[in-house]
């Protein structure tokens, strides 16, 4: 009795025990936990409301920004109000050339004897090119001179020329010699701009201009003196209100003598008596205006 009396007592009290620290807490067993809070059920995020941004504060101008902004500012006085490169000579003879021939230095104008990319004339080409160009071209004859028309570096330069000639032209004439009004000089001669730009707005080009320019350039038989400006504006990428002008020099000594001794062009055979009596009848009507002389080419 004894013997299982001391065998049984134990075993019934770690029976009874086992429950009690199955119940018990781990923090009575010497392990600390921390308390876990009540979930909260979850908020949708519709009914979220952001929190506002936090405010940094504001950072000093350093010398650097200064310097970048001054730079900036530099970099903006090269660009006009649009936001494009302001007009230079460069830049208006790369537009005066796409506008004139698309870049290609074999275009060739079948209703006259404009070629290249700059679309010359032969009697434009020969004068400004023996003016300005006299030591490189005065062992060519005239047909090896206007093969240079199809020169890109060449005809180049020569339209650089004939666009200072003009510049000095329009403003003799008390126009302003800006980039639109030299690219209408440079389609139609100095003479023919100054027309156009001195006619009333609505005043029809077939009105102004000679029937030759009008059969060269079909497009302005339906144009107004306006819409001529407009389109030579467009076609170096600007408005005909843009300032930006060429310096002019002096006009020419052979433009002034042009000027002064009108042209009277035959386009008839001299050897025929109708041709001659023609001839008569123009410097008859040309001898009635008072202080002029002419002179006759033959074309």
């Amino acid at each position: 009795m004894t013997r299982w009396t001391a065998f049984l007592v134990p075993a019934v009290v770690a029976c009874l025990a086992a429950p009690a620290l199955a119940t018990t807490p781990p923090s009575k067993l010497g392990h600390p936990v921390a308390p876990v809070a009540n979930p909260k059920p979850e908020t949708p995020a519709s009914k979220l409301t952001p929190k506002p941004p936090v405010a940094l504060p504001a950072k000093k101008p350093s010398a650097k920004s200064g310097s970048s902004k001054s730079g900036s500012a530099k970099s903006g006085a090269n660009k006009s109000k649009s936001g494009k490169p302001a007009m230079t000579m460069a830049i208006f003879l790369d537009r005066l050339m796409l506008a004139e021939s698309g870049g290609r230095d074999d275009a060739r104008n079948p209703r006259s004897t404009a070629l290249g990319p700059y679309q010359f004339i032969e009697a434009t080409f020969i004068n400004v090119a023996r003016r300005y160009f006299t030591k490189e071209v005065e062992k060519l004859d005239d047909a090896k001179l206007l093969a240079f028309r199809t020169n890109r570096a060449f005809a180049r330069r020569v339209a650089e020329a004939y666009t200072r000639d003009n510049a000095a032209y329009l403003a003799a004439a008390g126009l302003k010699p800006t980039f639109p009004n030299l690219r209408l000089a440079f389609l139609l001669g100095a003479g023919g701009a100054i027309q156009v730009l001195r006619a009333k707005p609505q005043t029809r080009l077939i009105a102004l201009l000679s029937p030759g320019v009008i059969r060269a350039n079909p497009f302005m038989a339906r144009l107004t003196a306006k819409g001529l400006i407009a389109r030579a504006a467009r076609d170096i990428e600007t408005t005909p209100t843009n300032t930006a002008s060429v310096a002019p020099g002096t006009v020419p000594p052979s433009r002034r003598s042009r000027r002064a001794r009108p042209s009277i062009r035959v386009r008839c055979n001299l050897a025929r008596p109708s041709c001659r009596r023609w001839l008569a009848l123009q410097k008859s009507k040309r001898k009635k205006r008072p202080g002029r002389r002419t002179r006759v080419s033959r074309r």
